[in-house]
């Protein structure tokens, strides 16, 4: 049998290797820093070249991207982008987006 201490031990470090095995939790902010290149830090740009992001409507981002990976939209790149993010993401991203003041 365990001694008291020898068992908590083994609980703390059960608790270490199965935290330290989880992968983090991306926030919609840290998924967005994909899309600074292009459209500015935080969905802010100023050139006509490319849709500024900051603030733009949820519903309208997420079906946007939804649109470029699913082929409804054409383009050169953004729908391979769009194909990187799963529904959850695109969510994530889009309430940060919508958050941001232009």
């Amino acid at each position: 049998m365990l001694s008291r201490p020898l068992l908590a031990l083994a609980g703390a470090l059960a608790l270490v290797v199965g935290t330290a095995s989880a992968a983090p939790i991306a926030t919609g902010e840290m998924l967005a820093n994909s899309c600074a290149g292009c459209h500015g830090t935080n969905g802010r740009i100023s050139n006509s070249a490319f849709m500024p992001l900051a603030g733009m409507p949820q519903e309208q981002f997420v079906r946007t991207m939804t649109d470029f990976r699913e082929g409804r939209r054409s383009s050169t790149l953004m729908g391979h982008v769009a194909k990187g993010y799963s529904d959850e993401e695109l969510k994530a991203m889009a309430a940060f987006f919508a958050s941001v003041k232009p």
